[in-house]
């Protein structure tokens, strides 16, 4: 309840909180079917993460969306009504994300349209429980790509970007929580696809060379030192860091 509890504490009132129940086989849904104020929807069969996302997405009723995971937990009560109110002052804008941290990290991502763009293709450049967007938005694109594994919200960001501007705030508003379950297998599947959706959108951003061989570079380099968990993370961090001050 942790993350449902950090949803409730937010000072923004005019919102309702959906929860995807993705057929878990614990007490999740009799739990849940105990809140008043969750809208409760329970997958008979687990369907994934993408189409759950949608299934969510499309339920939502308000002008604006925003996810949270199950694990993690909004920090900032006043997360949402800052990010409404940027998207109420700029409405050329599809998406607003935030900077978040896990342990004693802080994760950042770059502010401006500009630079978001000028990363796109590198890296994804939202922080995916953040976000805030513009359902409108959200459904002129298609939702999200229900056929991918992996990266189905970079894709999302993709193609928001076609079409209207986005944008990340400096304030740390969120915790995730550290979880290294992911397997090098894993970890090189996703870099394979990373490349693979790149390359639809080599014409819309820049930077595709550059970004083709991090992500390359990274895959092989996994494939022969399996890294997994904390060391793949501490890896893609000094990794980042260096292509970006190549920028």
């Amino acid at each position: 309840m942790r993350a449902i509890n950090s949803v409730r504490d937010q000072s923004y009132t005019n919102k309702e909180i959906i929860v995807v129940n993705d057929g878990s086989s614990d007490n999740t849904q009799h739990t849940l079917e105990q809140q008043s104020d969750i809208i409760l929807i329970n997958n008979k069969t687990n369907l994934r993460l993408q189409k759950s996302l949608n299934i969510g997405c499309n339920a939502a009723r308000g002008k604006y969306i925003a996810r949270l995971d199950d694990h993690d937990q909004w920090i900032d009560e006043e997360k949402l009504a800052k990010q409404v109110a940027f998207l109420e002052k700029n409405p050329d804008v599809a998406i607003v994300g935030t900077a978040a941290k896990s342990g004693e990290r802080k994760i950042m991502n770059p502010l401006s349209d500009k630079d978001i763009r000028r990363q796109m293709l590198f890296r994804c450049p939202f922080c995916h429980i953040t976000i805030v967007m513009r359902k409108e938005a959200f459904a002129s694109v298609g939702g999200y790509d229900e056929t991918l594994t992996y990266s189905e919200d970079w894709a999302l960001w993709m193609k928001l970007g076609q079409k209207y501007q986005l944008a990340n705030l400096s304030d740390v508003t969120t915790v995730i929580s550290e979880e290294t379950g992911l397997t090098n297998i894993n970890y090189v599947s996703q870099y394979t696809t990373n490349r693979t959706l790149i390359k639809s959108y080599k014409n819309i951003y820049s930077g595709f060379l550059r970004a083709m061989t991090y992500h390359w570079s990274v895959r092989q380099f996994l494939r022969m030192f399996k890294l997994g968990g904390t060391m793949h993370k501490r890896f893609i961090r000094i990794y980042d860091y260096f292509f970006l001050r190549m920028q």
